[in-house]
């Protein structure tokens, strides 16, 4: 029993170790002191997330409202969306509605409905954790794609705890998950994963060209028929209750301006640190926005520019996979998860709002791609929580280490971009065998 604990022990230290890959010419003595820097690093940002969880709740407030807001209204009888309009998608109300249920059956306070709040998180993340360790993509390794997982949700507590995106991310590790083997229950858990945050729409044109391109009619087919039979049921029962108003979600986040953490919205805040723009930092629509002279120009420019991005990333796809297939004999499983990335994170990049969850939305997707790419998202990973809930006051207030730290990581978001293009390229074009990347399984 010892030597076969001493052996998960070994295993355990041996994954975190493989974390690291150094050329040959690093000395022994080198390699331990980054790796001692890097640990140390490591534990100062972890004594941070608790200090965040322990004194910035309160920049959790606003949304602990709308959540309880939308709980004491429905408990009163009113209808969701007919009789007050909520922001998010429809079945965004169960991860809502649940803590504050039971909230109800021990007649608890807006302090209790948060901790159930925090306590159903916990218990999605350690769900998403169980599929993906699950999760068998061309010969990865789920241990190290589970421990990846679970290094980004220690780092992201304070944000991950305090989102119901927790529950469309359990949704997308699902579909990830049973693509391949039930596309049918897929095509169901993706629908309801739109229909609780409209992100995983994304996913769309990556899948579609794997079903295609690969001649997996049937697979294809049983994916679309998950995805319309989920919605036509869900729309046929709610639909009567609340109306058309459930399409009407996505009107607040249309009329919004530049947010603060946005790609392009970095670069502008970089800009007025250099004196060339005048920049005004308002609040509406759930968000705090830049307004400039030059901000309703960009956003107009955005609207044709991400159009023009999302086709030619549609066609690159398309003329990717065609490759594949003619020289490999079929669409490996694992480009297909690296065209989901691709497009998610250009869906991040190239729009003029990106909140800070919306970085935890790749944890199912990132913890399966390679150590460059895990390295790099955990770095603007805790970037991205060292700004929110860590300091934003500072970024509010135009501070420059905080403007900068925050372009740092919308560049490393466009690093990982890259990285993964580069990849996906790798993995149609090297014919060597390459045992770091996966097999071509379909």
């Amino acid at each position: 029993m010892p030597s076969s604990r001493n052996k998960n022990i070994d295993t355990l230290r041996q994954s975190f170790i493989s974390v690291f890959h150094f050329p040959p010419s690093f000395s022994a003595n080198k390699r331990r002191f980054i790796i001692t820097c890097i640990a140390i690093i490591c534990i100062l940002y972890i004594l941070s997330t608790v200090f965040y969880l322990l004194r910035r709740f309160n920049v959790h407030s606003g949304d602990f409202t709308l959540y309880y807001s939308i709980v004491s209204k429905t408990l009163d009888g009113q209808i969701p969306f007919r009789d007050f309009p909520i922001e998010y998608p429809v079945l965004s109300l169960i991860p809502i509605l649940i803590p504050g249920l039971v909230n109800q059956l021990f007649s608890g306070s807006f302090e209790s409905y948060c901790s159930l709040f925090v306590l159903q998180n916990i218990l999605l993340c350690v769900l998403t954790g169980y599929v993906i360790s699950r999760t068998r993509i061309t010969g990865m390794e789920s241990n190290n794609a589970l421990l990846t997982y679970i290094l980004f949700s220690v780092f992201s507590l304070p944000l991950y705890l305090y989102r119901f995106d927790a529950f469309p991310i359990l949704l997308t590790s699902i579909v990830v998950f049973t693509i391949f083997t039930k596309p049918f229950i897929s095509g169901m858990t993706w629908a309801a994963s739109i229909m609780v945050k409209l992100y995983p729409i994304v996913m769309a044109p990556a899948v579609g060209l794997y079903f295609l391109i690969n001649l997996l009619l049937k697979r294809g087919l049983a994916y679309l028929a998950g995805v319309i039979l989920f919605s036509t049921i869900s729309l046929a029962i709610i639909l009567p209750i609340t109306g058309p108003s459930i399409f009407n979600f996505a009107q607040p986040h249309q009329l919004r301006g530049i947010q603060l953490e946005s790609i392009i919205g970095g670069l502008i805040l970089l800009a007025n640190k250099m004196n060339l723009i005048q920049v005004t930092i308002t609040h509406n629509y759930g968000s705090f926005n830049i307004d400039s002279s030059i901000s309703q120009g960009i956003v107009d420019f955005m609207k044709l520019g991400a159009g023009v991005i999302f086709l030619l990333i549609f066609l690159f796809q398309g003329w990717l996979f065609i490759k594949e297939k003619q020289l490999k004999g079929t669409v490996s499983q694992f480009n297909l998860i690296l065209a989901i990335t691709i497009w998610l994170l250009s869906f991040m990049i190239f729009n003029k709002v990106l909140s800070p969850q919306y970085i935890l939305w790749l944890f199912p997707l990132i913890s399966f791609l390679n150590r460059t790419i895990r390295i790099k998202f955990i770095v603007a990973l805790m970037l991205t929580i060292t700004i929110f809930p860590g300091w934003y006051h500072y970024l509010i207030q135009l501070n420059a280490f905080l403007v900068i730290m925050l372009n740092i990581r919308n560049f490393l978001l466009i690093w990982i971009l890259s990285d993964t293009i580069k990849l996906m390229l790798h993995q149609v074009f090297n014919t060597e065998k390459d045992r770091s990347i996966p097999n071509r399984n379909p």
